[in-house]
């Protein structure tokens, strides 16, 4: 099997792209919210993280607003 057939291939983002699809104005702000445990990620090196999308999809849900009524 060639893998870029697979479809639940394990893709990991980087800081930057996390932040860009979070919108958020600093890489700071990423690597708070990964040292946090807020959104789960990889360290591979002392500057390097990644998040895998499935990780920052589950983020991304969790933080879903949802009207209550009475």
């Amino acid at each position: 099997m060639h893998i870029n057939s697979n479809k639940n291939i394990l893709q990991l983002l980087t800081v930057e792209e996390v932040r860009k699809i979070l919108a958020l104005k600093d890489n700071r702000l990423v690597l708070m919210l990964i040292k946090t445990g807020e959104l789960p990620g990889h360290r591979l090196s002392a500057r390097q993280y990644r998040v895998k999308q499935k990780d920052l999809d589950q983020y991304i849900e969790s933080k879903r607003y949802q009207v209550h009524t009475l």
